[in-house]
């Protein structure tokens, strides 16, 4: 066993022990022979990314599985200055254009008005314990806090497509009794 010696490997191991479920991680153990896997892997970048504001790639971790190693790349990445990027908040003092995705999905829609391709229909059943209410306050604070599920596309006077966002309002959620239906699902 080798103790951290750096403040980055003492930050690095107490990530790993959390993520591993150790109470001990030497800087020279090797983090896939201690238990990890890729999706462990992902989330020790994800955390480190968080813990030192430092842009390192998963692949990392695969070609410096050691503490001491990823350690070294780090500090290496924070004297080079290799920070995370904050996200700009958009500017809403425009329309707001709309990303890849949904360029891509008002063009279908423009190709192939009326279409449901997109449209993911489900029926749910549930027992006599849902609170239906209960239900739709939880939808409604859902809504209002993904301004995404308030989001219209609409088109300017040139036929330019936009984002509207409409304010956090009222929900409803329609109830629907099908209990003495002779096919429910139907």
């Amino acid at each position: 066993y080798q103790a951290p010696t750096t403040p980055t490997e003492e930050l690095l191991t107490h990530i790993w022990t959390e993520l591993l479920h150790l109470d001990q991680i030497g800087i020279t153990d090797n983090f896939f022979d201690l238990g990890g896997h890729s999706l462990l892997a992902t989330q020790a970048i994800t955390r480190t990314r968080t813990t030192f504001n430092t842009s390192v790639p998963t692949a990392t971790l695969f070609d410096h599985p050691t503490i001491r190693e990823l350690g070294a790349v780090i500090d290496t990445a924070a004297a080079a200055g290799s920070r995370i990027p904050s996200i700009a908040r958009a500017d809403r003092g425009g329309p707001l254009p709309l990303s890849f995705a949904q360029q891509r999905l008002w063009f279908l829609a423009k190709l192939d008005p009326g279409s449901t391709e997109y449209n993911a229909p489900e029926v749910l059943h549930f027992d006599d314990s849902l609170d239906p209410d209960a239900l739709a306050r939880a939808l409604a604070t859902i809504v209002d806090r993904h301004e995404i599920l308030r989001t219209r596309l609409v088109t300017d006077a040139d036929g330019t497509p936009h984002q509207v966002i409409d304010p956090p309002g009222q929900f409803s959620m329609d109830k629907i009794d099908v209990t003495g239906e002779p096919d429910p699902r139907a």
